[in-house]
């Protein structure tokens, strides 16, 4: 029986035993795995907060595009006349300078032809001179004795006229008496005709008595009509006679005006206007003259280049005709090159003229040549294909070494914005309000948390930005923050282990999926947690600067 009993407080107690060491066991795993926990939390959480601070520097941000070389000054020269060419002074590939004969014309004939259009013109001029003279030179002797002469016998000729018009006028008088009597001769024998018609009647006188007075009446009638018919012819001969007085009257008025008028010079509006006309002529002709030896002293003997240079091509040959259409030689001067560019619609709001560039090739090893934007164009085009919309712009380079060729392709960098000397941050640490816009970041506070700060950049280039406003030189600020930070987030880990342990729900806040409840939970990955967590350690990383 005693052994019995002893076999069973023997096997209690091995039961007894492992039941301890199993609820040891359970609670040594789980500080074991709370630890853990804690270790993989500090390790995220020192990665997410890492920080870096507000550093000076020199920053720029730098447009890339590709630019192809091209000559600056080739010209092509023109003929400047009408000629044909005598003489060509250069071939391809010579070094001229500005000023150089580059060919000669064949202009004799057109010197002759103003030679003698010059001469006719002044001939011209002359007889005009003589011409003007003339209008104010007084009348000679003979030409006032032929006047007087004019005025003797015109006033001859009035007399006469006067006379005959007087004459005709006795006449007409006498004819009208004429008129008169024959008037009366008829009256009488139209009288006799009635008074033998009466007596006809009753026989008093014979058929031959009354038929003579029937003939006396008709011949008065026609001595009548014969009369008025002369008168009349008279006074139209009057008529005419005063017609030939008033002519005679003009003409001794002329006559007298012409006398009086040869010994005064422009008298008459005509004439003054006549005379100023004639000095209008003169003037035109002596504007054409000298148009004409203008002309002459224009005349173009050679062609000579416009610039210093190396002659491209030559166009023209001996003995060709050519015109101001026509392209002689071009030239080209080597030693001023530019590079042209097209740049994107995107970037052509950076940049401006006056703005430095470097440019490298691969094709040229270890050289790098600088210049600056001189031009850029005032019209987009789309590029070939259609995938982008660019600007043309032209680099002036500041040195020509001889190597730089026509044709080469380099690969630009524009300086857009230059700062020697910044506040300093990295892209990645800033971040934009999805509502206002703003950008901002996460700096450290005092009290060990997140402050959420509004910053203004300036010049941004691919990995750092200026800050203006909105950060001290040397702050702390998280260097890749996250969309779960927010402003007041503890920085400490331990603050963040605390208020995970007493349930707080930060981690919640945060995003990640992060639990750390009092008994065991869901930690970013899946891991389970025993209850009764300890307290984890201070947890200490380094920042991108090198601080702890």
């Amino acid at each position: 029986m005693k052994k019995k009993v002893n076999r069973a407080v023997k096997a209690a107690a091995v039961i007894g035993g492992v039941c301890v060491l199993g609820v040891a066991g359970y609670f040594g795993y789980g500080i074991y795995a709370n630890q853990q926990n804690r270790n993989v939390m500090a390790a995220a959480f020192d990665n997410m907060m890492a920080v870096e601070r507000v550093m000076a520097g020199e920053i720029a941000e730098n447009v890339n595009a590709t630019g192809v070389v091209y000559l600056k000054d080739e010209q092509s020269v023109y003929a400047e006349t009408t000629a044909r060419i005598s003489q060509v002074k250069v071939e391809a590939g010579d070094k001229i300078k500005k000023g150089d004969v580059i060919a000669e014309y064949d202009v004799a004939e057109k010197i002759r032809q103003l030679e003698k259009q010059i001469s006719q013109t002044e001939i011209n001029i002359s007889n005009q001179y003589l011409t003007l003279r003339s209008m104010v030179a007084p009348a000679a002797s003979s030409t006032i004795k032929q006047l007087q002469t004019g005025v003797d016998n015109a006033e001859k000729s009035l007399f006469d006229m006067n006379v005959t018009y007087d004459n005709a006028a006795i006449k007409i008088e006498d004819q009208q008496t004429a008129v008169d009597r024959a008037v009366e001769a008829l009256e009488k024998a139209e009288k006799t005709l009635e008074d033998s018609e009466l007596l006809l009647a009753v026989g008093a006188i014979s058929q031959d008595d009354y038929d003579r007075a029937s003939d006396s009446r008709d011949n008065a009638e026609t001595s009548l009509t014969n009369a008025n018919n002369a008168l009349r012819d008279m006074e139209r001969q009057m008529e005419s006679h005063k017609m030939n007085i008033q002519q005679a009257e003009k003409s001794l008025d002329n006559a007298k005006y012409n006398l009086t008028d040869a010994g005064v010079t422009l008298g008459t509006e005509t004439e003054k206007i006549n005379y100023e006309k004639q000095q209008n002529q003169i003037k035109t002709l002596e504007i054409d003259l000298e148009d004409l030896r203008q002309q002459l002293a224009d005349v173009v003997h050679t062609a000579v280049s416009p610039i210093d240079g190396t002659v491209t091509s030559v166009n023209v040959t001996q003995g060709r005709s050519v015109d101001t259409s026509t392209v002689l030689i071009t030239i080209a001067d080597f030693g001023d090159l530019v590079v042209k560019s097209n740049i994107s619609e995107y970037d052509i709001p950076k940049i401006a003229e006056g703005m430095s560039v470097s440019m490298t090739s691969d094709g040229l090893a270890d050289m790098t040549y600088t210049g600056s934007i001189t031009k850029i164009g005032d019209s987009a085009s789309a590029q070939s294909g259609g995938s982008e919309t660019v600007v043309p712009v032209e680099v002036t380079l500041d040195l020509v070494d001889g190597v730089l060729k026509p044709g080469f392709t380099l690969d630009m960098e524009i300086t857009a914005a230059y700062s020697p000397e910044a506040a300093l941050i990295s892209v990645s640490s800033v971040k934009r309000d999805g509502v206002t816009g703003d950008r901002y970041v996460f700096a450290i506070s005092p009290e060990q948390t997140l402050e959420k700060k509004t910053v203004t950049l300036g010049i941004i280039s691919d990995m750092t930005a200026e800050v203006v406003t909105g950060l001290n030189m040397g702050e702390l600020i998280i260097a890749n923050p996250t969309d779960a930070m927010f402003d007041g987030m503890p920085y400490d880990m331990n603050a963040m282990m605390r208020n995970a342990d007493s349930g707080g729900g930060l981690f919640d806040r945060m995003g990640g999926g992060m639990r750390m409840p009092a008994m065991g939970g869901n930690m970013g990955g899946g891991m389970r947690a025993p209850a009764g967590g300890g307290q984890g350690g201070n947890v200490q990383f380094r920042t991108q600067d090198g601080g702890r």
